[in-house]
C-alpha cells in the first residue's frame, strides 16, 4: 500500500480514486491529522452534496454577491471605489455577509468542543478580502482543487454585474 499525503484540500471524489491508498490527511472529528487513513475511508472536512468540483459554485456566489455589493454602493449610493470595497464599519450586530463572525473556542458545528481551540472573530476589510477568503474556503474544507476557486470567481464577476444591472433597472423604472 502506497502512502500518498493528500491532505484536506482533496475534493470529496478522491475516496473514490484512491480507496486502497493510506492517505496523510484530516481524520474526522476531534482526530486532526492522521497519517493513515485509507482513501475510502477519508471524507472533507465540509461535508457537500455530489456536486462538480469545477469550478466552484460557492467561489462564484461569494465573488457576485462582493462585485453586486460594490457596484451598488460605487453607482447607487455614490461611494467611491475604495469606500465601496471597506467592510471596516461593519459590527457583529450587524447579521449581514462580511460582517465579523464571532465563534467561541469550540463552538465549531464539525468539531463541537474542540476547534476552534481559541475564541475566534472570521472579519474582513473589505469585499474583495471576503470574496477570496469565501472562495478559497472551499479548498480549506476538502470540497475543491486550488484552479476551481479562480475558475468560478471569473464566472462571478460577470454574474455580479449582471445582478447588479437588472437592480439598477429596477431602481430607476427602465426594467424590460
Amino acid at each position: 500500500m502506497s502512502l500518498l499525503r493528500i491532505g484536506a484540500e482533496c475534493p470529496l471524489w478522491w475516496h473514490y480514486l484512491y480507496p486502497d491508498t493510506e492517505i496523510t490527511a484530516w481524520g474526522g472529528p476531534g482526530q486532526g491529522t492522521v497519517y493513515n487513513i485509507i482513501g475510502s475511508e477519508w471524507r472533507p472536512y465540509l461535508q457537500t452534496a455530489n456536486h462538480p468540483e469545477y469550478p466552484s459554485a460557492s467561489a462564484s456566489f461569494c465573488r457576485a454577491h462582493a462585485t453586486a455589493t460594490k457596484l451598488y454602493l460605487e453607482e447607487i449610493i455614490g461611494l467611491l471605489p475604495t469606500a465601496a470595497n471597506d467592510l471596516s464599519y461593519w459590527t457583529p450586530d450587524i447579521p449581514i455577509a462580511g460582517a465579523p463572525l464571532a465563534v467561541p473556542a469550540g463552538g465549531s458545528i464539525i468539531e463541537p468542543g474542540v476547534t476552534p481551540a481559541v475564541d475566534t472573530t472570521l472579519g474582513w476589510d473589505t469585499w474583495d478580502e471576503f470574496s477570496e477568503e469565501c472562495g478559497i474556503s472551499r479548498l480549506w474544507a476538502g470540497v475543491h482543487f486550488f484552479d476551481s476557486i479562480p475558475a468560478g470567481q471569473a464566472i462571478g464577476d460577470p454574474i455580479g454585474a449582471e445582478a447588479f444591472d437588472w437592480l439598477k433597472a429596477h431602481i430607476e423604472g427602465k426594467a424590460n
